[in-house]
């Protein structure tokens, strides 16, 4: 049994603990103690399910072992550096202990391995590091610009992730659908997890994009992409393990005569009936439609597991659902 101190993303918290939760839950062996502030403590059964939640995860930033948590001084903390013998780094978190974090560096010596604190509050959490999240060589070389086919607005691939992870699926034995694939970037990040999956698009140009990504990608062999309407899916009952994908807006959209309301209710639908037991479907709208697609929800008999707020630029807002059918006892 090992236990690790995980620091979260402070791009979007609330979602970086959604995410780690959806990817524990998703791997089995490690389950989250407690968290404080951006710093959560995992405990595992062993190294290589550590390794792989945080293989998985796009939101943790670092990664530690932990040492223990002790009282934030100056004191404190050069005893601790005495103990294990390494040179100390002060992490503050949300501004706190910026005078610590100075005082701190006296006790500091070059022997020995890396030791890593994190100031919250009155707290100092040691770890010994064990991992660093790298968005430009985990997911540069996936970067929209990158691909062989490129569609102006594809979502960036740690984000893409992010959707993928939050579905909780996981292996080549999970089914995971994207019916607004566009050019394939919710694919390729699965495929990166080993996971199979179908991609959609009314498109013919986008299905043909997203096929020639996959392949430069060596992803062919678990990434199918078909042309079809997303709110007719061409699948049958309960074929599907979960649904991530990333509805079209604005200048994307698609709709002919229908409102994108419409559209996304439709699509919700239908994804209840392609979708098997407990599978879950994420997706997103422009908060502008919060209202009457939730209405829209409501109707449908959809059970809301979670809703985030995502700033994507100027006055986009998103609002990120994460929703399973409610089956009737």
């Amino acid at each position: 049994m090992i236990e690790l101190a995980l620091r979260l993303s402070g791009e979007h918290v609330d979602l970086a603990i959604t995410e780690l939760l959806s990817v524990v839950n998703a791997e089995g062996g490690c389950a989250i103690k407690t968290r404080i502030d951006e710093i959560v403590l995992l405990r595992c059964d062993d190294m290589r399910s550590a390794k792989e939640v945080l293989r998985r995860c796009a939101f943790v930033k670092e990664a530690g072992l932990l040492l223990g948590i002790i009282r934030a001084s100056r004191e404190s903390i050069c005893s601790l550096q005495k103990r294990y013998r390494g040179r100390i780094e002060v992490v503050r978190i949300r501004g706190f202990g910026k005078r610590l974090g100075r005082s701190a560096g006296g006790c500091t010596r070059n022997e020995g391995g890396r030791l890593r604190v994190y100031i919250v509050g009155s707290l100092a959490i040691a770890t010994q590091p064990i991992y660093e999240r790298s968005l430009e060589r985990e997911f540069g070389p996936r970067a929209p610009h990158r691909r062989p086919v490129y569609r102006p607005g594809a979502m960036k691939p740690h984000l893409a992730r992010l959707y993928v992870n939050l579905s909780g699926v996981r292996g080549p034995a999970s089914t995971l659908l994207d019916p607004f694939c566009g050019v394939g970037g919710f694919l390729l990040e699965a495929c990166m997890l080993g996971v199979y999956s179908i991609g959609m698009d009314i498109d013919e140009k986008a299905v043909l994009g997203a096929k020639a990504n996959a392949e430069f990608f060596n992803c062919g062999w678990l990434v199918d992409v078909i042309q079809g309407d997303a709110s007719m899916l061409p699948l049958r009952s309960g074929c599907i393990d979960a649904i991530s994908t990333d509805p079209p807006y604005g200048r994307q959209a698609k709709v002919g005569a229908e409102s994108l309301v419409d559209l996304i209710s439709k699509f919700v639908a239908d994804s209840l009936r392609v979708i098997g037991k407990g599978g879950k479907v994420v997706f997103a709208i422009p908060i502008e439609l919060e209202k009457d697609v939730e209405s829209r929800l409501v109707d449908l008999g959809v059970a809301v597991l979670s809703k985030h707020l995502d700033w994507v630029h100027g006055s986009l807002v998103r609002a990120l659902y994460v929703v399973k059918r409610v089956d009737k006892a």
